[in-house]
């Protein structure tokens, strides 16, 4: 007799315990997969909600410092090589 079916018919209490388990087992794997998709969901979701309101915020510092200072402030915003300041320039 094969030994999977002499365990069903000699021992059917621990086939069954057994087959719980592995479905305990799955049901465990399932809502970690699940809890982890929704995590990576809301961050993704924050975001695609964040990225929008930063491209503001930078182009807004970039306009202002565009109009307060014009030409000077490009200046004083590039580096130099050879480490020299533009007054001495």
């Amino acid at each position: 007799m094969h030994p999977l079916l002499h365990l069903v018919a000699n021992q059917p209490q621990q086939l069954a315990d057994h087959a719980q388990a592995y479905a305990e087992l799955a049901a465990l794997q399932v809502a970690r997969l699940s809890a982890d998709w929704k995590r990576r969901v809301l961050l993704v979701g924050r975001h695609a909600a964040a990225d929008p309101v930063m491209g503001l915020g930078v182009g807004g510092a970039g306009a202002t410092a565009a109009s307060s200072g014009g030409a000077a402030s490009a200046d004083a915003v590039v580096s130099r090589p050879s480490g020299r300041s533009p007054k001495n320039a």
